[in-house]
């Protein structure tokens, strides 16, 4: 198509004619529209205006032409849109709602007005493929991913979003970096001082990390929050600190030592550290189980008080486990011993419209019971249900 192939600024209305002409169908990299909504503030116009732009640039980029019929995704003609309209009262509002609709920001777009006469012209939006993908539309309560196929929009499924935000790596390899970070930090006693024992790090990064910076009154908010995302049920201590807020606990005979803290940053990301489950040599999957599904979940409820809407990453990492054993409660499975000394298990995507978090967490569990010899973990049922719901629903968390 001769518009993947010219600067946005040189396109020409012979460039547009000769789609007609060919009859260039919409397909994949372009969407043809007669003319532009009526009323911005229509949620539908915004809905769809969003999803044209977050579906190009979740694939593999695109046109937007506003101003061609079409009938039956053929272009028949050239009609254009006033241009007087567009300069008061669409390119800012377009802006505006890419700006504000979409998560992550997105940034590789533009607008061109191709002249038909002195009062007509097409409108082209170009969306470029974003590196940053996949992108959500995100406005009204509305949280959805889109792609393009060869007839239009497609609404992303959860193993596709799963499978973009993979193959994102631009994104996943800031959110690693950042998670080696803090591991090399917690192995120097660099963060708090901690027990000289195993150590169990839960690192939870929402998407939007890199464009949220909370406010004093929301950390003051989060602070006084009952549900403090936390992998230790012990009462704790809570303060502000440099990097956000810090909930922690120490015992009375040991003031200098910390055996957990959990550590809300400034810029939405949560780390969780836990020194008792390991404390021993041994732990119990079912505990270590139930800790993480508790955190995971207040974390889901704690970031919509937020305004924090993205999907987010969970990672979990063992330190100083090797010989560390896995106590079962099946006399029949042997204990199953850690193999090493450190584990930084893969990252998990949970996302915001998730409905079942206890089945989106199980890749994470079967990986702990992986580390501990084991194919999968204990903890489901032949139809995927997790068996230990009666814990979290005694927290109040169902």
């Amino acid at each position: 198509m001769i518009l993947e192939y010219k600067k946005l600024s040189e396109v020409t209305i012979d460039d547009l004619q000769s789609l007609v002409d060919s009859q260039y169908s919409e397909q994949r990299n372009i969407d043809y529209k007669l003319k532009l909504p009526d009323d911005w503030n229509a949620k539908d116009a915004k809905r769809k205006f969003l999803s044209d732009v977050c579906a190009f640039a979740n694939s593999d980029g695109g046109f937007l032409l506003y101003g061609i019929k079409e009938e039956n995704t053929i272009p028949t003609d050239l009609v254009g849109i006033p241009i007087a309209e567009i300069e008061a009262k669409h390119l800012q509002v377009m802006t505006g709602i890419i700006n504000n609709g979409v998560q992550p920001r997105l940034f590789g777009y533009d607008f061109q007005q191709v002249p038909i006469n002195e009062n007509y012209c097409i409108l082209i939006v170009k969306v470029e493929k974003s590196l940053n993908a996949p992108h959500m539309v995100s406005f009204s309560g509305l949280d959805r991913f889109y792609h393009r196929n060869a007839i239009g929009n497609e609404q992303m499924d959860v193993y596709q979003i799963r499978q973009a935000f993979l193959a994102s790596d631009q994104i996943f390899e800031k959110v690693k970096k950042w998670r080696n970070e803090r591991i090399l930090e917690i192995e120097s006693n660099n963060t708090f001082s901690l027990a000289n024992t195993g150590k169990l790090v839960l690192h939870i990064v929402p998407l939007q990390f890199e464009e949220t910076l909370l406010s004093n009154s929301d950390l003051a908010k989060i602070n006084e929050y009952g549900n403090f995302p936390t992998l230790n049920d012990s009462l704790t201590d809570a303060r502000f600190n440099a990097d956000g807020v810090l909930h922690y606990y120490q015992r009375n005979n040991q003031p200098d030592l910390y055996v957990h803290y959990n550590q809300l940053f400034r810029n939405g990301n949560f780390e969780a550290v836990d020194t008792s489950h390991l404390r021993e040599g041994s732990f119990g999957y079912i505990s270590l189980e139930v800790s993480i599904a508790k955190c995971v979940i207040k974390a889901m409820k704690m970031y919509p008080k937020l305004r924090i809407a993205s999907p987010i990453i969970v990672m979990l990492s063992l330190i100083d486990v090797r010989g560390t054993t896995m106590s079962l409660n099946d006399f029949r499975i042997e204990p199953k011993v850690i193999d090493r000394s450190k584990i930084l298990f893969d990252p998990l995507i949970i996302l915001p419209s998730e409905n079942n978090i206890l089945k989106a967490l199980k890749p994470l569990f079967d990986m702990i019971a992986n580390s501990c010899g084991l194919k999968e973990s204990l903890s489901y049922g032949a139809n995927g249900e997790w068996l230990h719901i009666g814990y979290l629903r005694s927290a109040g968390l169902t």
